[in-house]
């Protein structure tokens, strides 16, 4: 190929147009005639290109022998129950820190011996426990029986209300808590906040007022039964607070108030009840409130960090 060009060499196509070299096509014919291997004719089929090399995973392999969870990628985990086949699959995001973070060498450990659940979680056995226990209190007032005298509508009632025992009882809690003096009971303050945080409360009502929520709590909390009874306790169960099953009882009597009473068509008192948990307590839960204990304890407690911390600071 003859070039009659400047002395240095064209960097572009524009700047080779600008001088006398040949058209593009002729010289790419040129190249194509003395280097055959690096323009296949098209006939001939390109050979398929490598697949690309995997990319390394985020998080590094963990020992399942010596670590507390086993990931499974970046956005699940399973949890490993106290070496048991239950397996739990949690959606939640974790740092390498909570994968490889050893309770049972922690400040976490004695829970796994003390607490009821014999774990580090609360455990289905424990829930079902729990909603046994307290749905036993309830079903050992005869107001319950006077309240719904059917059979059948007080068991399609005790299943319903085992479907929400969980944030039936995260609310509790969290309202019990805001008594500095006694946070392990509702008193009167707290059931009135609660009214009112979650929209129970209706002036306009015949039967919700709050004088009416008022009325509801000091029923309630009235002690008929067996006076024998553990629940009974006044050291357990005081005056003019509730407990859990007393609260249980009271949201069924609201359920029944604020919505079966009015109803322009039938309603059974689950059908109330369910109202109220869906319309009322469900919504005010919220990431500061009602939370969840294992998701506090996933994403919260069980690190190194606040590990060392309580064992630096707190002298535990």
């Amino acid at each position: 190929i003859t070039v009659d060009g400047p002395c240095h060499p064209p960097y572009s196509l524009e700047d080779m147009n600008k001088t006398s070299l040949p058209p593009t096509a002729n010289i790419l014919a040129a190249l194509q005639s003395h280097f055959p291997d690096l323009f296949p004719p098209p006939s001939r089929p390109r050979p398929p290109a490598p697949p690309p090399a995997p990319k390394p995973s985020a998080l590094p392999t963990v020992d399942v022998a010596n670590a507390q969870f086993v990931v499974t990628g970046e956005d699940k985990i399973q949890s490993i129950v106290e070496k048991k086949k239950e397996v739990v699959v949690v959606e939640t995001k974790i740092s390498w820190e909570q994968a490889v973070f050893k309770r049972h060498k922690s400040v976490f450990a004695p829970r796994h011996k003390q607490c009821e659940a014999r774990s580090y979680w609360d455990t289905k056995q424990v829930q079902k426990t729990q909603f046994d226990k307290t749905w036993g209190c309830l079903n050992s007032k005869p107001a319950l029986k006077k309240l719904i005298p059917e059979p059948k509508q007080l068991q399609e009632l005790k299943a319903c209300c085992a479907l929400y025992i969980g944030e039936m009882s995260r609310i509790f809690e969290d309202y019990c808590s805001l008594d500095e003096k006694d946070p392990w009971h509702l008193g009167l303050n707290g059931w009135s906040k609660f009214c009112t945080d979650s929209s129970i409360t209706d002036d306009k009502s015949k039967f919700v007022k709050q004088a009416d929520l008022d009325t509801l709590h000091i029923v309630a909390n009235y002690k008929d039964g067996d006076k024998k009874a553990k629940h009974m306790d006044k050291a357990i169960n005081p005056e003019r607070s509730q407990t859990l099953f007393e609260f249980l009882e009271i949201l069924i009597r609201v359920g029944i108030a604020k919505y079966v009473k009015v109803s322009d068509e039938p309603m059974t008192p689950v059908q109330g009840y369910q109202t109220l948990m869906s319309e009322n307590v469900l919504p005010i839960i919220s990431d500061t409130r009602g939370i969840e204990a294992d998701a506090f304890r996933i994403t919260r407690l069980y690190f190194e960090s606040v590990d060392n911390y309580l064992k630096e600071e707190r002298d535990f």
